[in-house]
């Protein structure tokens, strides 16, 4: 199944950043999804997207033997990676997902004139669907997860429109794992019914959270996840700038609201990293921890200054004379 496939490649790709971050698996999952997303949106940029899949593919590959020559080297951290409650739980809910997702058709007004059409037209070109402006009705919204769905649903027969949920859903429950990171073995009952209330917690406010491919509600799930990067780890290290800069630039991406949500975590992670050291909280700090944290917080604006910026400078080559003219012209006219 390419649903499989594709999330053995990113949990592939989050063992490797788990390994050399010495972090556990379940707080790489979501980098590894956004980072996947970004570097389809590079090569969709230079016009290679159907390439840049391949590529993402090639990391996952990259990332399994690096995994099995560290597995060799040092077991202990292995199994203390990857054999979690969290973990556990998120095999689960793959499973679950690849079930309840078989067979659904976009059947919303809004899944119709975009969200769904949009993957649809990147499919047909292998490109943006920004490259087709006249036959999108809102072809300026951002492609964070159209790149996503994508991804999981390029290579299947046909265009299978319930992978288009099982790329969401797995991004919405790689946002919600992380929080269960502290639960060891021995609380892995309370692990399960922290992931529980967890996963409930979104319908209380959207019923339709876990199937529909509107991003409002996962907007809201990345901003908390973003924060938490920050925030809900000690640590203010190069784990925590990749963490916040993926984030804020997968906000941006994610819709032009998305913009605001960046801009909110930057200023409140402005504020704190003027206040405490890089490493841990708490401690009284000097210059060059000062500088350490600052570096960090300027990744993550750097990432929302590249998205924003290229995406507008993309929507003004496509829009600025047509679909049909060509981007050397719309650029000399920016010029």
């Amino acid at each position: 199944m390419s649903f499989l496939r594709w999330v053995a490649v990113l949990v592939c790709i989050a063992g490797a950043l788990a390994l050399v971050f010495s972090e556990k698996l379940e707080l790489c999952l979501a980098p590894a999804i956004c980072g996947s997303v970004a570097l389809l949106y590079l090569f969709a940029l230079a016009g290679f997207l159907y390439i840049g899949l391949w590529v993402v593919a090639g990391c996952g590959a990259a990332s399994a033997a690096f995994i099995a020559l560290q597995c060799i080297r040092r077991r202990r951290a292995f199994i203390r990676t990857w054999f979690t409650p969290a973990m556990a739980l998120f095999v689960l809910a793959v499973v679950y997902i690849a079930w309840a997702q078989g067979g659904r058709l976009a059947i919303g007004n809004d899944e119709f004139s975009h969200w769904a059409a949009t993957v649809k037209m990147m499919v047909h070109l292998d490109a943006l669907s920004i490259t087709e402006a006249a036959r999108m009705l809102f072809p300026t919204y951002p492609p964070a997860t159209a790149l996503l769905e994508y991804m999981f649903v390029r290579l299947t027969p046909g265009f299978t429109e319930g992978y288009l949920y099982r790329a969401l859903n797995l991004l919405q429950v790689s946002l919600l794992i992380p929080y269960l990171s502290r639960f060891n073995l021995r609380r892995a009952g309370m692990a399960a019914a922290g992931f529980a209330a967890l996963y409930l917690l979104p319908l209380a406010f959207y019923t339709e959270f876990y199937t529909d491919l509107c991003v409002d509600g996962t907007l809201a799930l990345l901003f908390a996840w973003t924060l938490y990067g920050w925030f809900g780890r000690r640590r203010r290290d190069g784990f925590a700038a990749l963490w916040v800069a993926l984030g804020c630039f997968t906000l941006t991406l994610t819709k032009d609201s998305g913009m605001m949500f960046a801009l909110v975590a930057l200023v409140l992670i402005l504020w704190d990293s003027t206040r405490q050291r890089a490493g841990t909280i708490g401690d009284e700090r000097g210059l060059k921890a000062a500088l350490q944290a600052q570096k960090c917080w300027l990744w993550a604006a750097g990432a929302v200054l590249f998205a924003k910026v290229s995406w507008s400078v993309v929507c003004s080559i496509y829009l600025g004379g047509g679909s049909g003219t060509s981007v050397f012209t719309n650029l000399l006219k920016l010029a």
